[in-house]
């Protein structure tokens, strides 16, 4: 469930065009999320990634390892979160017989010590709560016990206006947390996310997100928000 901070009621948390809380709401705000520590960025070169990752025990050049949940070669590196605890979440693409543009993408996370890797989610995979498949997967985001990601979706019943949403899991499950075309929380009858953006989680692994909203009463002036979960 999707709620506010310092309100009874879910909905939004923070709108573009709202008043700032004063500084009775302050402390029920920002200082209850953890962003996460800084990540290295996309563009960097998987060279560089994988000694990161080598400095914590695993083998990133293995040309076709189980050890990353599937047999396949890992063709790059792309976005990687770290938690306070070393743990991880990254995107990588893949290789090999068999793989194309509907597949050659997924999440891992590390676990444990020794390190384990966990594939989470894979392009093409069905994504949880709808009746779509991942497209491509995108801000992978760790905290100790969870993790959450922003992908796209495809399938038949998928168009621009519901192709994105927001997931969150551990090891038991992935949970959808919010779609694009989703009524938004906290807003009137009408308003919907229209895009989903900015994911982070925190140590007690909340997710919180920005979207953008068209709808009745939406203008250039409120038109941006923030959004968590209760839990």
């Amino acid at each position: 469930m999707l709620r506010s901070w310092g309100t009874r009621r879910g909905g939004i948390s923070i709108m573009k065009g709202a008043l700032a809380p004063g500084r009775s709401l302050e402390a029920a705000q920002p200082a209850a999320m953890v962003v996460p520590p800084t990540a290295p960025s996309h563009t960097a070169q998987s060279s560089s990634i994988s000694t990161n990752l080598l400095s914590a025990g695993i083998n990133c050049f293995s040309e076709a390892s189980a050890f990353f949940g599937i047999a396949l070669p890992l063709r790059s590196f792309g976005e990687i979160d770290f938690n306070g605890f070393g743990e991880y979440a990254f995107v990588a693409g893949l290789d090999g017989t068999g793989v194309d543009a509907s597949d050659d993408q997924g999440i891992w996370v590390s676990e444990g010590f020794p390190v384990e890797l966990r594939l989470v989610a894979r392009e093409g995979d069905d994504a949880p709560g709808t009746s779509a498949q991942f497209g491509p997967l995108q801000s992978p985001v760790r905290s100790y016990f969870s993790f959450a990601f922003r992908a796209s979706l495809t399938g038949r019943r998928v168009d621009s206006s519901n192709d994105q949403g927001i997931w969150r899991g551990d090891s038991d499950a992935i949970t959808l947390v919010a779609r694009k075309g989703d009524a938004a929380p906290g807003t009137e009858n009408g308003v919907i996310f229209a895009e989903l953006f900015d994911t982070v989680i925190s140590g007690d692994n909340r997710v919180a997100f920005v979207a953008r909203l068209p709808g009745p009463g939406i203008d250039l002036s409120n038109d941006i928000g923030i959004w968590a979960t209760d839990f």
